[in-house]
């Protein structure tokens, strides 16, 4: 039985993708204004120096959900093909 996702239901999912990543963008600039202001008095501090590392890890990932996931959860497309687990 091959069962397939309405458009609403894809749509809704791909907005819950885009959303969350769209704000983590903008808390991720605010986040490097505020580092990039203080680089120059703090900067020898180990804190910033792994804040800039996690905040490239974390802008990676949503760079990865914006070029995989929200494009395949809005077209439906299923990657793995039809192979479930139950089957």
């Amino acid at each position: 039985m091959d069962i397939q996702a309405t458009f609403n239901i894809r749509l809704l999912g791909s907005l819950l993708i885009l959303i969350p990543v769209l704000v983590g963008f903008v808390l991720h600039v605010l986040l490097a204004v505020a580092l990039y202001k203080g680089w120059k008095k703090f900067g020898e501090n180990s804190f910033y120096v792994i804040t800039v590392q996690i905040q490239w890890c974390d802008i990676c990932c949503l760079l990865l959900d914006l070029y995989a996931a929200f494009p395949l959860t809005l077209t439906g497309v299923q990657v793995g093909g039809a192979f479930t687990i139950v089957d």
